[in-house]
């Protein structure tokens, strides 16, 4: 699943210059989006990591988190 573009609209959207209503559905299926995604560790669905986003913010994240659960399922 991709993670991060969700978080990045939740806490920077508006700055950004993301639709007011664009960042009303992101917030709005973020914690749904944590408890499906953590249903789903818990069933033993396997989770992989990868990125194609470039920014030295989207690495450091993903980096972050490649030993520990995912940020998503916590």
């Amino acid at each position: 699943p991709t993670l991060i573009i969700l978080e990045e609209i939740v806490k920077d959207g508006e700055r950004k210059g993301v639709p007011a209503n664009s960042i009303a559905k992101a917030r709005a299926i973020a914690g749904e989006r944590r408890l499906r995604l953590r249903a789903a560790y818990q069933a033993g669905v396997k989770f992989a990591l990868g990125t194609d986003a470039t920014s030295d913010r989207s690495v450091s994240y993903s980096c972050s988190h490649c030993t520990s659960t995912p940020p998503g399922l916590r």
